[in-house]
C-alpha cells in the first residue's frame, strides 16, 4: 500500500507538472551530450507545438530535427553558437534565430541556453520563447526610424535633446551634417557650442532656453550658426519642454532647421523686387496694375501724373473701367487680351481726372 500510495503520488506531481509547463507561453528542452560528442534529447515540452507546430515526439528524435526548423540563413550562426557551448567554452548563451512552420510560415524564437559539466557528459538545458511580435515591432520601429530620418533629411532637419538632470545635450545625424561636424566626431564641449553661434545669436539662445526651463512655454528661434569651415548657416530652432509624473520639467526636446537656402532665396526675392520698384517708379512711362475685377493695384507717378491724380497712391483702389472714355471700347479690348494674352501699341482713349480725354500708346499684359 505505502508504495501504491508513492506512485499515485507522484503520479499526480507529474500530472501537475504537465499541466503548468503547457499552460506557459514558453517551451523546455534538455539533453546530454557524451564524450563522444552524441547528442541525446531528455526532454520536450507540450509547449513546443504552440511555438513549433511540431509535438515534442518530433524532435526527440535526434537534433537533426530540430535543425531542421531552422531558417536556412540563421542555420551559420546557431551551429557556431551550439559548438561553442559544447565545447565548454560558455557556460550559457542566449540566441534568437528564425524557425519555419510546418505551414511555411517564419517565427523568431529565443533560446536560453545552460550548460552543466557532469563526469563523462555535458547536460544542456534550455527554455525557448515566442518572440515574433517583439521582432515584428521592432521592424516596424526601424522602418519608422528610417522613413523619419529621410524625411528629416529631405527637410533639412535634425532632432535635439537636453537633458535637466545632468545637463547632456545630445544631437542626431543630421544635426551634426547641418553643423558641418562628423557624426562619428566627439559632441561639442560647453566652449565649443558658445563658439558654434554668432555671440547674438549665442546669448539669445541661452534665454529662450532658460524662459522654456522656467515657464514651460515652447519657443522657436532663428539663429546664425558658425560651422567649422567659417561657413553661415541660417536655423530655425524649436524647443519643448517635456515633465515627468510629478511636473517637474526634466527634458527640452526638438528640432533644428537648416533656412538657409530659403533665406537666400528670401533676400534674393526681396533684393527683385526692390529693383523692380526702383524701376517701376522711375519708369518715365505710365505703369498701371490692376486686378482682373479691374481694381487698380499698384501704378508710378507719371500714370498718376498723365490721368490727373496728385500720387500713385491716389488711384489705388479705383476701377479701371472707370478710367476709359468709352467702357465699351475697353470691354472689346479685354476680349481681345484674353485671347492674346499680350497686346503692344494699342491706342487707348483714358478719361482725365477733369474729364478731358486723354489719347495714350499702351502695351497691355495678363
Amino acid at each position: 500500500p505505502e508504495r501504491m500510495r508513492t506512485q499515485e503520488e507522484l503520479s499526480r506531481s507529474q500530472e501537475e507538472l504537465q499541466s503548468v509547463l503547457v499552460s506557459i507561453p514558453d517551451y523546455l528542452w534538455s539533453a546530454d551530450i557524451d564524450s563522444q560528442g552524441q547528442v541525446t534529447y531528455r526532454y520536450y515540452s507540450p509547449g513546443v507545438e504552440k511555438i513549433t507546430g511540431r509535438p515534442p515526439e518530433f524532435y526527440m528524435v535526434g537534433p537533426e530535427r530540430w535543425l531542421s526548423t531552422v531558417h536556412p540563413d540563421d542555420i551559420p550562426r546557431i551551429q557556431k553558437a551550439l559548438q561553442a557551448i559544447m565545447s565548454g567554452h560558455l557556460p550559457q548563451l542566449t540566441e534568437e534565430y528564425r524557425i519555419i512552420l510546418p505551414d511555411g510560415d517564419v517565427r523568431w524564437v529565443r533560446d536560453n541556453v545552460q550548460m552543466r559539466r557532469r563526469e563523462g557528459s555535458t547536460r544542456l538545458d534550455g527554455v525557448v520563447s515566442n518572440i515574433t511580435e517583439r521582432k515584428e515591432t521592432e521592424d516596424a520601429l526601424r522602418l519608422s526610424e528610417a522613413s523619419l530620418k529621410d524625411a528629416l533629411l529631405a527637410a533639412h532637419m535634425g532632432i535635439w535633446e537636453w537633458k535637466a538632470s545632468d545637463g547632456t545635450l545630445t544631437w542626431d545625424e543630421n544635426f551634426y551634417r547641418i553643423a558641418g561636424r562628423d557624426p562619428k566626431s566627439p559632441f561639442p564641449d560647453d566652449q565649443e557650442q558658445s563658439e558654434m553661434f554668432a555671440p547674438e545669436s549665442w546669448e539669445r539662445l541661452k534665454l529662450v532656453g532658460e524662459n522654456a526651463l522656467t515657464t514651460g512655454i515652447p519657443f522657436e528661434i532663428d539663429l546664425e550658426l558658425i560651422r567649422p569651415d567659417g561657413a553661415k548657416r541660417w536655423l530655425t530652432r524649436r524647443g519643448k519642454p517635456w515633465r515627468d509624473a510629478h511636473g517637474r520639467i526634466t527634458q527640452l526636446r526638438g528640432t533644428v532647421q537648416d533656412m538657409t537656402e530659403r533665406r537666400r532665396e528670401e533676400e534674393a526675392l526681396r533684393a527683385s523686387e526692390s529693383r523692380y520698384r526702383l524701376l517701376f517708379q522711375n519708369n518715365v512711362a505710365a505703369i498701371i496694375c490692376n486686378k482682373l475685377d479691374g481694381c487698380i493695384i499698384d501704378g508710378n507717378e507719371p500714370a498718376a501724373r498723365i490721368l490727373g491724380y496728385e500720387s500713385a497712391r491716389e488711384m489705388f483702389g479705383v476701377k479701371i473701367k472707370d478710367l476709359y472714355w468709352d467702357p465699351e471700347a475697353r470691354e472689346d479690348l479685354m476680349a481681345r487680351l484674353q485671347a492674346a494674352k499680350s497686346l503692344a501699341g494699342v491706342e487707348v482713349k483714358f478719361r482725365h481726372k477733369d474729364g478731358m480725354p486723354v489719347l495714350v500708346i499702351a502695351n497691355l499684359n495678363l
